[in-house]
């Protein structure tokens, strides 16, 4: 069989392509918040969970970091670099079944929701095409919306007028908005 591609067509002696369904990314899951939701300063540990069918094969792992987390220096698994917000494993001869991959962030978004987007590859082989797929995962940072308005119609006050306020208080992104 030939590496990470196929092997040949008894009948037409052409490569077949086994390529495809050889690796899958099951999944892209935090280990230590089941609930979706992090925090400011909360490190977050992601834990890739690749499904290889057909192996041994090469792969490429990327996984693009989401805007408003960190990298924990150091912390990819297997050998995982990170460079310019993306974490690269280059794997090879990985076996047929499942590999885990792991690494780890700090939260530093105030709020707002992290889309995370991981992909294995094949990389091409002879006449076979690069071939990836993709596997994705949304946590969310909870925050506040606060408003204050004075309920004065003309917006002149003179002195010794009592004003009265109007606060509104809104969950953002959080699991109950109306927890305030």
């Amino acid at each position: 069989m030939a590496r990470g591609g196929g092997d040949d067509d008894a009948a037409t002696g052409d490569p077949v392509d086994r390529s495809r369904d050889r690796c899958e990314v099951g999944e892209l899951q935090r280990v230590d918040d089941a609930d979706d939701l992090v925090f400011p300063g909360q490190v977050v540990t992601y834990t890739l969970t690749l499904t290889v069918t057909d192996g041994p094969t090469d792969l490429v792992v990327t996984d693009d970091l989401p805007a408003g987390v960190t990298y924990v220096a150091a912390s990819a698994s297997d050998g995982g670099t990170h460079a310019a917000g993306v974490i690269t494993w280059n794997l090879s001869d990985v076996a047929t079944g499942t590999k885990e991959l792991t690494y780890q962030v700090t939260v530093v978004a105030e709020s707002g929701l992290l889309e995370n987007e991981a992909k294995a590859c094949v990389p091409a082989f002879n006449c076979f095409p690069e071939d990836c797929d993709p596997a994705d995962d949304v946590v969310r940072v909870p925050g506040l919306d606060i408003t204050k308005v004075v309920d004065d119609q003309d917006l002149v006050v003179a002195p010794g007028q009592t004003l009265h306020y109007t606060i509104t208080v809104e969950v953002t992104d959080g699991p109950f908005t109306d927890a305030v």
